[in-house]
């Protein structure tokens, strides 16, 4: 049994060498201070992690039409690639550091579907406040790998050294050469973020526990 959720206009369609692109991360025909071109990336990556499907079709100066079919299950309980939802989270805190606030809001949403809670940070140095005004201290740090070298190891440290023992994933551009793991990051994630790879990450870095590197220990 399938559900099928159909969505169409009749606008002016959508260019063919457009159309071959439009699921590609970071693909937008808008400018930079307007478009992520995540948005399709996102919905396509939820379908997929329902094991659903997207298409679409369009003709110029008629009008585009997607269309979504996902398989109807008779257990309640959803799942991402073998994860089950309900058994990844036991109530863990997840701080998450990413200047980008678009990026900050998908990631959010991804993390608690996941079962975590999530608090978000532009900055490092924005966290330490947080925490002297009684917040909680998180299980698992998520940073930029450009923000962790403008000040994030450096309050990783400041963490460790007050007893906060928390494992860090650092998170990189799809076009970056990737950072090399550092004896104290417990992973790295590729952007944009596979919801696979975060559930992944995510429990190992929390069953693994801190990494230190052998002088910081």
């Amino acid at each position: 049994r399938l559900l099928r959720l159909r969505i169409e206009d009749t606008g002016c369609g959508i260019a063919p060498q457009v159309l071959n692109r439009i699921f590609e991360p970071f693909f937008t025909t808008k400018s930079k201070d307007v478009g992520t071109g995540l948005g399709l990336w996102l919905v396509q990556n939820h379908v997929n992690n329902m094991h659903g499907q997207i298409t679409v079709h369009s003709k110029l100066g008629h009008g585009t039409a997607f269309t979504l079919t996902f398989p109807l299950y008779g257990d309640s309980t959803s799942k991402i690639s073998g994860y089950a939802l309900s058994s990844l989270s036991n109530d863990e805190q997840i701080f998450l550091i990413d200047a980008n606030p678009f990026i900050r809001e998908v990631c959010t949403a991804m993390v608690q579907q996941l079962g975590y809670s999530v608090q978000t940070f532009a900055q490092p140095e924005e966290i330490l406040p947080a925490l002297e005004g009684g917040q909680t201290i998180p299980d698992l740090l998520i940073i930029d790998r450009k923000l962790y070298n403008k000040g994030g190891q450096t309050l990783v440290q400041k963490l460790r050294a007050q007893g906060h023992l928390l494992p860090v994933l650092i998170t990189h551009g799809k076009d970056e050469t990737p950072p090399l793991l550092a004896e104290e990051i417990s992973g790295l994630l590729s952007k944009p973020i596979n919801m696979e790879e975060l559930a992944k990450s995510i429990e190992l870095a929390l069953d693994s526990g801190p990494v230190f590197a052998d002088n910081a220990r």
